[in-house]
């Protein structure tokens, strides 16, 4: 499947960087998608740790979240993507 094709079920973001999941292994907690840490030429798809985003605190408070309003859509339909 073509990854503009792929489904993207959760977005989290902090700053200027996104994650998109488009697939989540429920044991691991590990998720296949596209990570954008900010610089769009080089954002990438992948495997990526959910706990390990949850670890991540750059400040007090500043955390990376999960973005409650998401929906579901393809990723050709991200808006804004890179």
């Amino acid at each position: 499947m073509p990854l503009a094709e792929k489904f993207i079920h959760l977005h989290f973001f902090i700053g200027a960087c996104d994650w998109y999941v488009a697939e989540l292994d429920d044991d691991t907690w590990e998720a296949f998608g596209c990570a954008d840490l900010g610089d769009p030429q080089n954002a990438e798809w992948g495997y990526f740790s959910l706990p390990e985003l949850e670890a991540v605190v750059v400040a007090p408070g500043f955390v990376v979240e999960r973005d409650l309003a998401w929906a579901p859509r393809p990723f050709s339909a991200v808006e804004g993507r890179r």
